[in-house]
């Protein structure tokens, strides 16, 4: 599963939309949407805000 699709499933458990994730990560929408369509390399600090914002830990897995 793609960081993608995980923001996708956790904004639908929250009933957030990508402004809400935005404004509780304090990542810029732009940032929130690249995320989320899988576009660029977003830094290890932009995930972790976003880990943040949905209450999770950042884990890097090596598959």
């Amino acid at each position: 599963m793609t960081i993608g699709e995980q923001a996708k499933e956790l904004l639908e458990e929250k009933n957030w939309n990508q402004n809400d994730l935005s404004e509780n990560s304090g990542v810029s929408i732009t940032q929130i949407n690249r995320l989320i369509n899988g576009v660029g390399y977003p830094s290890l600090r932009t995930l972790e805000k976003v880990a943040k914002a949905f209450g999770k830990e950042l884990a890097i897995e090596f598959i």
